[in-house]
């Protein structure tokens, strides 16, 4: 197993650092990692391997080889929300922190967890390529909704804040719609379904 650590997660932390804010920051980020944590722990206990952990400025990323096995994809991504919502009625110091945690992630668009969940989903049910496209054109709408969400907090509240995570959030997108594409491309050149 790989653990890398992004470089823009280190200058990230050194510009935070120098305005004064890593303190709040390194908080929310211990959250974001024991999120991540609950689902490799969730995954070692279901035996799948764990391939990489790639610590991001916006979150952790672990890559887990689940060799098709969507019941079990989904039983690793729904663990961490449901641990940050845990934590979130628990302990009410950092309920806010972790609410946004459970939010974002729960957020249909893979490889975030809500992604995860709802493409395994589509997929066991529909078969491969009919979930795929299913899949692929709710993400379509998800990201109109997060780029019209986005212009009216720039637009009516002066926020930029969440543009840097919804940046991040649809380059994920846009890269898997990519590779649903490709093995769309590939299944129907082999006759067979991934």
């Amino acid at each position: 197993m790989n653990i890398k650590i992004d470089l823009y997660l280190i200058i990230t932390l050194a510009i935070l650092a120098i305005v004064r804010q890593v303190e709040a920051f390194l908080i929310f980020y211990l959250f974001i990692v024991l999120h991540e944590l609950i689902h490799i722990v969730t995954a070692l206990v279901l035996k799948i391997k764990i391939n990489e952990i790639t610590f991001l400025p916006f979150g952790v990323n672990a890559k887990f080889d689940f060799n098709n096995h969507r019941i079990k994809e989904i039983l690793v991504a729904m663990a961490g929300p449901l641990f940050s919502l845990g934590i979130a009625l628990t302990i009410e110091k950092f309920m806010y922190q972790n609410i946004f945690i459970f939010i974002t992630n729960m957020l249909p668009i893979y490889p975030l967890d809500g992604g995860r969940i709802l493409k395994n989903i589509i997929v066991q049910i529909l078969g491969v390529k009919r979930g795929i496209k299913i899949y692929d054109n709710i993400l379509k709408v998800v990201i109109i909704n997060l780029i019209i969400i986005n212009i009216l907090l720039i637009i009516f509240l002066k926020n930029y804040n969440f543009i840097f995570v919804s940046l991040y959030i649809l380059q994920l997108a846009w890269e898997e719609i990519k590779q649903d594409k490709l093995r769309a491309h590939i299944s129907s050149l082999l006759n067979m379904e991934f």
